[in-house]
């Protein structure tokens, strides 16, 4: 039973380096000698009470420690996360090559149950469902199998197949119900279960409005509401001469799950990317730009529920609101709404002679920072002109 308990946790310390090696965080050159060290534990069992064996992996911990240490120190947290992967999976390694007591089964327990946490955070794809599921049932096994190694028991074989049995009765059990609540509960406050959007209610997967983010891997081909959320009515001008894309925000902040709008005022150091507005009267009439001739105005009503931004087209120059409400212009040259009651505005509508970055430098938007251009990339810029007839001309290259 001992012999079969400790294959039980090489093999749980191999699933754990797995689910390192699946976030792509750690490169093989860490992973291999891991894999190796952790297959090679059942034959290195001889060696268990040799002093320089268990020196050594101490040891080895120490240097490992000190390695990490030394790159964060010199790197900051660029590579934090994989520093961390590679500490716990050498800790897991170590633990079961040098494993004699049943503390130490514990603590290799609670750590692969740590790392299985941490790095179903950074990958939650069909392999690392597969791997899991496998996992599970391992680490259920093993437990009902230390409680045997435990109390000192020498089982018979009937003895140890009925403890498998019931360990994988309740892991198959576990991932059954684990699985219903995956897909019929919600998992967070903004995302339902997988059937509850796509197959129990398609009719109402998505609602229209407006959002200042769009997260990676979000779906835009889903059904939407026939709803109208805006009204856009000629007060002077040509009905026909309507423009056909109005900015509610830049989305320019991109970070690890997607863009994000601009959420800092014009008060910032930072100067207006495309025309800074100025209150002219009590937060009723917002201006930018030198005054022009109007060529049309219309006028915007926004259904509930209120959105958060003033929709206008680039060739806007005055906003009138029809009611005194908070408004913070952003550097980004869109305003933002923060009152949630009916929206309101005319605006005012400049074809030709408004220029909305009049005055802000585009050289700072336009200059490329040669050392932030990777060296292969920057290899591949200067061959690809190459294979283009001669001379080429500037739109080519």
């Amino acid at each position: 039973m001992r012999a079969t308990f400790r294959l039980q946790l090489v093999l749980l310390v191999l699933l754990n380096v797995m689910f390192v090696h699946i976030t792509g965080a750690v490169g093989l050159n860490w992973l291999l000698p891991l894999y190796a060290a952790t297959l090679l534990a059942p034959l290195l069992v001889r060696f268990h009470d040799a002093l320089w064996y268990r020196l050594g992996w101490n040891l080895g911990v120490v240097a490992i420690f000190s390695i990490l240490l030394t790159d964060a120190t010199t790197t900051g947290i660029t590579f934090l996360l994989e520093d961390g992967l590679i500490l716990a999976a050498f800790c897991q390694v170590h633990l079961v090559n040098v494993i004699k007591r049943q503390s130490g089964a514990d603590l290799l327990f609670f750590n692969s149950f740590l790392i299985t946490l941490v790095t179903s955070l950074f990958c939650q794809d069909l392999v690392f469902s597969i791997v899991f599921a496998i996992y599970a049932l391992v680490l259920v096994v093993a437990l009902h199998a230390s409680t045997i190694v435990t109390a000192r028991l020498s089982p018979d074989r009937s003895t140890s197949r009925f403890v498998f049995r019931q360990g994988a009765r309740r892991a198959i059990s576990a991932l059954v119900v684990t699985t219903a609540v995956f897909l019929f509960l919600p998992r967070d406050f903004r995302r339902q279960g997988i059937v509850s959007d796509d197959l129990l209610n398609p009719l109402h997967a998505s609602e229209p409005g407006f959002s200042e983010e769009i997260r990676l891997g979000q779906s835009a081909a889903r059904p939407v509401q026939q709803r109208i959320v805006m009204r856009i009515q000629v007060v002077e001008g040509d009905k026909h001469g309507i423009p056909e894309l109005w900015r509610g925000a830049t989305l320019s902040y991109y970070d690890s799950n997607g863009w994000q709008g601009v959420h800092m005022p014009q008060s910032t150091t930072l100067a207006a990317s495309d025309g800074g507005w100025q209150d002219f009267d009590r937060s009723t009439v917002w201006r930018r730009g030198e005054r022009h001739a109007t060529s049309a105005r219309y006028r915007v009503e926004c259904a509930a529920p209120v959105p958060k931004r003033l929709f206008l087209p680039l060739g806007a120059h005055e906003v009138r609101l029809t009611r005194p409400s908070y408004v913070d212009p952003l550097i980004d040259g869109t305003l933002r709404y923060d009152s949630g009651a009916p929206l309101s505005y005319e605006v005012s509508f400049a074809n030709d002679g408004f220029d909305a970055t009049a005055g802000v430098r585009l050289a700072s938007y336009r200059y490329l920072n040669r050392e932030s251009v990777p060296a292969d990339l920057g290899d591949r810029l200067v061959e690809a002109p190459r294979s283009l007839p001669e001379p080429p001309t500037r739109l080519e290259v």
